[in-house]
């Protein structure tokens, strides 16, 4: 497989659903300790630095981490850390409103447990199949010692930009827990721990090219055919596989795909809209408007108009 192929197609859908990692302040707390997560929108992550720790999400899994262990669970769900299964738990805003307090929680004990969490972001209004299709949990167990060069490693420099902040650090930290993200996802192909969904479609060199295709030419009038003939297969087998692994028919994706372009082209310049209907395949600028609108539940102008009022009342 086509290393740098494969991270190209991943690189352009980061970039385009606007990821954004954020690292929360290093959790260390002393046994027994619990705390309950609510839901949340976002990707959320646990690597457990030192100590024990039990993860259960909902009433669906429970996992007793160990050291190194590396934890994202991509729906947001509500769950909870803690130190034994069975601890007593508190909810996540308990913990918080007390913790620079005299009052503060699990500060008392002998066992210890010190951790590093945060979510990653995106653009929710596009639903990618990265993201929908991920599942419940990715569990990363102890890794492999080529494998620890780069995450440990990107863990240690996260924890130094945090113990000893420097100009620039909040953004050295973000940007870093997106390098983790990126780790991760390549780990969990290597070791085939993810076996379906978009991911999976990365390690298909006939999708992923695929993939690539509509992701650089995506004004191109693209036929099932074409896409067949360069992704090697017959175009029942590649409609099938297609489909199959990234949830959506290929015309769907690339309609999704022109859809989220011709967004941010709103949003980052002046062209016309009739230009940027042009620039994504679409030769009829009615047309264009009535997919934007249905996919948007806005029209292209409007929803430039709308973004400039709110850009210009922040920056009042």
């Amino acid at each position: 497989m086509d290393r740098t192929k494969l991270m190209d197609v991943l690189s352009k859908v980061l970039e385009l659903i606007k990821f954004k990692g954020v690292v929360y302040r290093k959790f260390e707390a002393a046994a027994p300790w619990g705390i309950e997560l609510p839901k949340s929108r976002f990707l959320q992550f646990w690597k457990l630095l030192e100590g024990p720790c039990w993860l259960q999400i909902e009433e669906r899994v429970s996992i007793e981490m160990a050291k190194g262990d590396l934890v994202l669970i991509p729906n947001g769900s509500k769950h909870s850390i803690s130190h034994k299964s069975d601890s007593m738990k508190i909810p996540l805003k308990t913990y918080i409103d007390f913790r620079d307090t005299p009052n503060a929680y699990f500060l008392d004990g002998n066992s210890k447990t010190k951790m590093l969490g945060g979510h990653f972001e995106f653009d929710d209004q596009y639903e990618h199949p990265l993201i929908t299709h991920l599942p419940d949990l990715l569990y990363l167990k102890a890794l492999h010692e080529n494998e620890q060069d780069w995450v440990e490693l990107t863990t240690d420099q996260i924890l130094i930009e945090i113990k000893q902040p420097n100009a620039g650090s909040d953004i050295m930290v973000n940007r870093l827990s997106e390098a983790l993200f990126i780790h991760l996802i390549r780990a969990c192909l290597e070791r085939k721990v993810i076996d379906h969904g978009f991911l999976s479609a990365l390690t298909d060199q006939r999708i992923s090219t695929a993939l690539q295709y509509i992701q650089n030419f995506p004004k191109r009038n693209w036929t099932m055919a074409e896409l067949a003939k360069f992704s090697g297969m017959s175009r029942t087998q590649f409609f099938n596989t297609f489909k199959s692994l990234v949830g959506q028919t290929p015309l769907t994706y690339l309609q999704n795909w022109r859809m989220q372009q011709a967004k941010e082209m709103l949003l980052k310049s002046q062209l016309k809209v009739s230009v940027i209907a042009n620039q994504v395949g679409y030769g009829s600028e009615a047309a264009f408007n009535r997919l934007f609108k249905k996919k948007f539940s806005v029209t292209p102008a409007s929803f430039r108009r709308s973004k400039t009022l709110k850009n210009t009342a922040t920056s009042m």
